[in-house]
Formats: structure tokens, C-alpha cells, sequence
């Protein structure tokens, strides 16, 4: 099985900590997610958990304080991090990652697991066994444009720059267009 992902440096592995942290943390409030946890033991923010495959998995383990009649409870916050083709990104992950491998294995969507795929950023391109199946062209996550005649992803986005297209091999009998998996924040971010 070959799978495809647009370039990911592995310089980031290499940084120190602080660079890692001064680059990904105001991407991850960028995007909107939470950068600390506050509850009545103090704050807990993002620091480096893991490294690998040219990747970094961001974690803070701490308490939250949800009210005073329900009081604090354990809280955990986990986001995958990388560089692509595109710059920087920050995706987040359940808190119950550990690893960049769980991390990214979160994110993959069941219909692309143990199929070959193409990735784009946050969309995948899986063959699919039978003709026929081919995804219809159109618009996919407002910023992805889909042709099937020539099975090329487009990335456009609203600002920024834009990802490199890519095209699913012409010998795949079918091809579906599949959205990264998403595990948003409900809470926004928070100041440090």
C-alpha cells in the first residue's frame, strides 16, 4: 500500500523547545483553539510532548475549573503540529495522545485507513476498488475544489497562500475525496 503526503519538513524535530513553542502556539490561537488550561491550581500551558516523522504533538495537562458548584477536574489539551507546503499548521487531537503516531492516526479518517490516499493539508483523495465510485467534482470544505475528469484536488483558499495540487493516480479505478477528521474546541482560546 503507497500513500502520499505533501512534503512535511523534519527540520521542525530538530528545534529547541522554545522555537517550537514560539511558532505553534500563536498558530494554534490562530485557529482558535485554547492555548492553556486555568483552574484552582494555577495554569497549565502548552509545552512539547513528542517529536517524530517531522511532526511535533503540543500537550498541557492540567485542572479546570468549570464552576463552583461543580468545581475543577482533570483537563487535557493535545494539537499536531507540522509545516507543510502551505506553512505552518496546528491541527487539534484528543488530549489522550501521546505520541505523533496517535496523533495522526486521530486525524485519519476511517474510509482512508488501509487504502492508498493522496493528502492535501486537511483532505484526502482514497482509491476506492470500484469504477464507478468516483467523488463528483464540485467544492469540498469551502476551500478545496475537486475536479474528477482529471482527479485533481485544488486547494483555494479565502487568504494565504494555497496548497500544491495534487492528482490521484490514473490507474486507481476510483477516487473519493474524504475531510480530515476534526476535533475543534468548543471553548475558544484563552490569553496566557
Amino acid at each position: 500500500m503507497s500513500t502520499q503526503t505533501v512534503t512535511t519538513t523534519s527540520r521542525i524535530t530538530r528545534w529547541k523547545d522554545e522555537r517550537i513553542l514560539n511558532t505553534f502556539v500563536p498558530e494554534t490561537r490562530r485557529r482558535g483553539g485554547e492555548t492553556s488550561l486555568t483552574g484552582k491550581y494555577g495554569t497549565t500551558r502548552l509545552s512539547v510532548e513528542h517529536r517524530a516523522q517531522g511532526l511535533v504533538l503540543l500537550t498541557a495537562h492540567g485542572w479546570r475549573m468549570y464552576s463552583r458548584s461543580f468545581g475543577a477536574r482533570s483537563a487535557r489539551l493535545a494539537y499536531l503540529c507540522g509545516v507543510d507546503d502551505n506553512g505552518i499548521w496546528a491541527a487539534r487531537v484528543p488530549g489522550s495522545c501521546e505520541t505523533v503516531s496517535d496523533a495522526l492516526a486521530k486525524l485519519t479518517p476511517a474510509e482512508v485507513k488501509g487504502r492508498e490516499h493522496v493528502r492535501q493539508g486537511d483532505m484526502y483523495l482514497a482509491r476506492l476498488a470500484v469504477r464507478g465510485r468516483t467523488s463528483e467534482s464540485g467544492v469540498y470544505n469551502d476551500t478545496h475544489l475537486w475536479d474528477a475528469e482529471t482527479r485533481t484536488l485544488t486547494h483555494v483558499p479565502e487568504e494565504g497562500a494555497a496548497h500544491a495540487p495534487v492528482t490521484a493516480p490514473a490507474d486507481w479505478p476510483s477516487v473519493k475525496v474524504v475531510e480530515q477528521l476534526d476535533y475543534a474546541s468548543n471553548r475558544g482560546w484563552t490569553a496566557d
